[in-house]
């Protein structure tokens, strides 16, 4: 299991990033989803953007950080 980090960043306009790192499947979502709603209730627009590890299961990710 990797170290699971959530990495938030607002640029100098104020537009927040939420970055998961370590995470596989959903449990990304999950994860950030009390932040998501805490930007939203500001009146943010929150867009998402996937990435690979969304698509895949823990087994996957286990075996790709031990380089079977």
């Amino acid at each position: 299991m990797s170290d699971q980090k959530i990495k938030v960043s607002i640029d100098v306009i104020g537009k927040p990033t939420i970055e998961a790192f370590g995470f596989t499947g959903g449990s990304c979502k999950t994860a950030t989803q009390p932040i998501i709603d805490a930007l939203s209730h500001r009146g943010e627009t929150l867009s998402e953007v996937e990435k690979p590890e969304l698509h895949m299961s823990e087994d996957m990710s286990s075996e790709m950080h031990m380089g079977n």
